[in-house]
C-alpha cells in the first residue's frame, strides 16, 4: 500500500509540474488612440514591446516580445502561481516604438500600468500604449475645412460667403439649410477675411486654426495676399470687417510669387499674381471670369500644405513658388507670436530642389509632422513634355515621392521614404453620360490640352487629372495614406470661362487616395498592389468596370524604389481602346472613393474618382476622412467629407458642405475642387500618475506577486511646493 501511495504521489507531483511548465499567460499590446484604456476593434496591436514575467520568488520565469497583426499578440509559458508582468517600451529606433514618445495609457478596462499582477493560465493581460503625437479623446471631434466661392469675395457682395467652416466628425447626410436633416456647418471665417486658402492646421496647445493662402482660379486671394497664413479662434470667430492676420511670408522677404506688372498670360506661365480686380474676378458669385494667368499658376505660386510640430512650437509650410519648405518658430505654443524673419528657417538644401525629373520639375505640396520628422509630398510633373493629342505615354514622366526630413538642419539629409511612378491605370473621373478617359496626365498650362476632344464629352464637361501629392496622413500602424489632388480641379470651375473669356465649362474632378503599409520587419513602406496593402485587403468584389471597357483601376504589382508597375492602355484620338490590354488588371484599395448617384452604384458608380484633396485621421475610428465630390448618395453636384475604411477600403459616413450646386447662381464649384484641406481637432494627452503601495514582505524593494497592498496611505502630489492633488 505504501508503495502505491508513493507512486500516486509521484504522479501528482508530475501532473503539477506539467501544469506549471505548460501554463500560459497571454494578452495584447495595443495602440490606445483615445487614451481610455479600452481596446477598440479599430485600434491595432503593437509589436516590439518586451514582456517579462516573474514568479512569487522574484525570479524571471519567462520573457517574450509582442508581435503585430495578432490578438492576443504575446504568450509566455513556464510560469506558475502568482506572476508579475513588466511591459518595457523599447528605446528610440528607426522603426517602431520610442519610449520618449510612447507611454502607458490611462488605466481602463483592458489596460493597467506597465507593471501588472496576474496568475498562471490567465488571458487578457493587455497593455495600452498612448502616443503624444496621435491622440483624440473625443469620439465626435470638430473638423475644419476651407470652402471656395466663385468671385472676388469682396465684403458685402454675393461672393462674400463662407471660407472656413467646422462640423462634427459624426455628421452625416445633407444639412438642414441645404434641404436635408443633418446639422449645418458653422462658419468661422468669410471670404473677405481670408480669401482662398487650402492648408489648415489645428494647434491643440493654443486652440487655434491656421489657414494658408492658396491660388485657385476664379477665386479671390485674401487681404494679406499670396504669402498669408491666418490664425482663427474657432470659439470666437473674427467679426465681420476684421482680418485674422498672423504671418505674411512676402512681408518677411520670402517671395511667394513674382513682382512687377500683371499681364494676363495664356498659354504659358507668368509668376505675377494680379489683384482680384486685375484678374477680373466679379463681386457677383454667379458671374464667370477668364482669370487667364491663374490657369498656369495653380500649384506654382502662393502656398500649399501646412502642419504643426507635436509640441505646437513650430509651424511648417510649403512655398509653391520657390519649392521650399519653411519652419516658422511660433515661440510660445499656447500663445503663438507672429515671427520676424529671424524666426523663419528655410530648408534650402532639400534634395527635391535638385532632383532631375524627366521633362518636368519636382514640385512639393503635402506636409506631415510625425514623431519628430517632417514628411514632404513631391511630384515630378512632366510639365515640359511635348504633348501630342491622344498619346498617354507621357504619364511615364510622372513620379511621386514622400521625403523624410529632420527638422534640424538645411534639409540636405532628407531621404526618400517611398517613391513610385504614376503611370498606373486610374479610374475614369466619370461614367456613362460623361465617358472621360482614365489616368493621370502631365501638368499643362494650356487650355487646349485641358479641353482637347480626348478629355471632353459632347457637351461641356472637362476632366484632365494632373497629380499633386497634396496631403499625407499616417495610420496608427505607421503607414502612409496619400491623397493626390487633381490640379485641373483648381484650373477649371463651374460654368466658368476659358482664358479668352469665352464658353461655359464644367470640370469633373479626378483625384485619388493610395494606401501604403509600413512593414514592421523591414521598416520599408510598401505601396498597395491589386487592392492589398500588407495585411489589409480591400473587400471590393472586383476591379471597378468603366462602362465595361476596362478593369485596371490601381497599382497592380508591388512597388520598389524606381519600380514601374503598370502602364496605360493604348488609346486613340477618339478615346477608344486600341490593341490589347498589355498591363495589369489591378484594383484599387480605397474603392469607396466613388459617387453613387441615380442608380449608378458600385461596381458601376456614376463618378469613379471623386477625391478632391485633404485627409484627416481619427486614431480610434479605423477610418481616414477625405474631402470629395458627392459624398452623400443621390445628392449630385455636391462637395463634402466622407470616411474610408482603412482595413477594407469602402465608404462609410458622408456629409455635404454644399449640395446641388449645378448652376452658377450657387457660387460653389459643383463637381470641381470646391473644398480645401480637412483638419481634426486634436487634444493633449492627460498625465496620469499612479502605482502600488504594498507591504514588501521580503524587503527586496520589488513588487512581488502575492505581497499585499496597503490601503489608507495618503499620497500627495506637489509641484514647486504646492499641493496639486491628494
Amino acid at each position: 500500500m505504501k508503495r502505491l501511495y508513493s507512486i500516486l504521489a509521484v504522479i501528482v507531483v508530475f501532473i503539477i509540474a506539467v501544469k506549471i511548465s505548460n501554463a500560459q499567460v497571454s494578452g495584447t499590446v495595443f495602440k490606445d488612440g483615445n487614451g481610455d484604456g479600452v481596446h477598440q476593434a479599430s485600434e491595432p496591436s503593437v509589436g516590439g514591446v518586451t514582456i517579462n514575467a516573474y514568479d512569487a520568488s522574484g525570479s524571471l520565469c519567462g520573457t517574450t516580445v509582442s508581435i503585430t497583426n495578432s490578438s492576443p499578440n504575446y504568450t509566455i509559458n513556464g510560469c506558475g502561481g502568482a506572476i508579475r508582468l513588466e511591459f518595457i517600451i523599447p528605446a528610440p529606433s528607426s522603426c517602431g516604438l520610442d519610449n520618449t514618445l510612447d507611454f502607458s495609457t490611462a488605466s481602463g478596462t483592458n489596460s493597467k500600468t506597465s507593471v501588472q499582477f496576474t496568475t498562471d493560465g490567465s488571458t487578457g493581460n493587455d497593455f495600452g500604449i498612448l502616443s503624444n503625437d496621435f491622440y483624440v479623446r473625443n469620439n465626435n471631434p470638430e473638423m475644419f475645412v476651407p470652402v471656395y466661392i466663385n468671385g472676388s469675395g469682396a465684403q458685402g457682395t454675393s461672393s462674400d460667403a463662407e471660407a472656413l467652416v467646422t462640423f462634427l466628425y459624426n455628421s452625416s447626410g445633407v444639412p438642414v439649410s441645404q434641404g436635408g436633416a443633418a446639422p449645418d456647418p458653422t462658419v468661422i471665417a468669410k471670404t473677405h477675411q481670408i480669401g482662398s486658402v487650402w492648408g489648415t492646421a489645428y494647434s491643440k496647445q493654443a486652440h487655434r486654426v491656421f489657414a494658408a493662402a492658396f491660388l485657385k482660379r476664379h477665386v479671390g486671394m485674401g487681404p494679406d495676399g499670396s504669402g498669408a497664413i491666418y490664425m482663427i479662434d474657432p470659439a470666437n470667430p473674427p467679426a465681420d470687417g476684421t482680418v485674422p492676420s498672423f504671418i505674411n511670408l512676402d512681408a518677411l522677404g520670402i517671395a511667394t510669387s513674382g513682382s512687377g506688372a500683371y499681364v494676363p498670360t495664356h498659354p504659358g506661365f507668368s509668376d505675377v499674381i494680379g489683384t482680384n480686380a486685375e484678374r477680373g474676378l466679379p463681386s457677383n458669385k454667379a458671374l464667370p471670369s477668364a482669370d487667364a494667368s491663374a490657369l498656369g499658376q495653380v500649384g506654382k505660386v502662393s502656398l500649399g500644405d501646412i502642419d504643426l510640430s507635436d509640441d505646437g512650437r513650430y509651424l511648417y509650410v510649403t512655398n509653391l513658388y520657390d519649392r521650399k519648405v519653411y519652419q516658422i518658430d511660433l515661440q510660445d505654443a499656447a500663445n503663438p507670436v507672429a515671427p520676424t524673419s529671424a524666426q523663419v528657417h528655410a530648408y534650402d538644401m532639400a534634395p527635391w530642389l535638385s532632383t532631375v525629373c524627366s521633362n518636368g520639375l519636382a514640385r512639393p505640396f503635402g506636409l506631415k509632422y510625425y514623431r519628430g520628422k517632417i514628411y514632404v509630398g513631391v511630384v515630378c510633373t512632366g510639365e515640359n513634355a511635348a504633348y501630342p493629342g491622344g498619346l498617354r505615354r507621357f504619364a511615364d514622366d510622372l513620379r511621386a515621392y514622400v521625403y523624410e526630413m529632420d527638422p534640424v538642419g538645411d534639409g540636405s539629409s532628407a531621404s526618400v521614404a517611398i517613391e513610385f511612378p504614376l503611370n498606373y491605370d486610374k479610374e475614369t473621373a466619370a461614367n456613362g453620360d460623361h465617358a472621360i478617359p482614365h489616368g493621370w496626365y502631365v501638368w499643362t498650362d494650356d487650355w487646349a490640352d485641358v479641353t482637347s476632344p480626348l478629355y471632353v464629352d459632347a457637351t461641356d464637361a472637362v476632366s484632365h487629372p494632373q497629380p499633386i501629392l497634396g496631403d499625407i496622413e499616417i495610420d496608427p500602424d505607421g503607414s502612409f495614406i496619400l491623397s493626390f489632388l487633381d490640379r485641373g480641379g483648381h484650373q477649371v470651375g463651374l460654368y466658368n470661362n476659358a482664358p479668352d473669356g469665352t464658353g461655359a465649362w464644367v470640370y469633373i474632378v479626378g483625384g485619388d487616395v493610395l494606401r501604403t503599409y509600413k512593414n514592421p520587419n523591414t521598416c520599408v513602406y510598401e505601396l498597395e498592389a491589386n487592392g492589398k496593402a500588407g495585411p489589409y485587403v480591400s473587400n471590393s468584389n472586383a476591379p471597378i468596370l468603366n462602362a465595361g471597357q476596362w478593369s485596371a483601376t490601381g497599382p497592380s504589382t508591388p512597388n520598389g524604389t524606381g519600380a514601374a508597375f503598370t502602364g496605360y492602355y493604348q488609346v486613340g484620338n477618339s478615346g477608344a481602346l486600341v490593341g490589347n490590354d498589355q498591363y495589369g488588371a489591378g484594383k484599387e484599395f480605397y474603392y469607396g472613393d466613388a459617387a453613387n448617384l441615380f442608380g449608378h452604384n458600385y461596381p458601376l458608380p456614376h463618378h469613379n474618382e471623386g477625391i478632391v484633396g485633404g485627409l484627416a485621421m481619427n486614431p480610434t475610428s479605423g477610418e481616414v476622412m477625405v474631402i470629395g465630390m458627392d459624398p452623400v448618395d443621390d445628392a449630385a453636384w455636391s462637395g463634402g467629407a466622407y470616411s474610408l475604411d482603412n482595413s477594407l477600403g469602402g465608404k462609410n459616413n458622408g456629409y455635404n458642405l454644399y449640395t446641388g450646386a449645378s448652376a452658377p447662381a450657387s457660387g460653389y464649384f459643383g463637381k470641381a475642387a470646391g473644398l480645401g484641406d480637412i483638419e481634426i481637432m486634436g487634444e493633449i494627452p492627460p498625465i496620469e500618475i499612479g502605482n502600488l503601495v504594498w507591504e514588501d514582505t521580503d524587503g527586496d524593494g520589488v513588487q512581488d506577486p502575492g505581497e499585499p497592498g496597503i490601503s489608507g496611505v495618503s499620497v500627495v502630489l506637489k509641484k514647486g511646493g504646492t499641493t496639486i492633488a491628494t
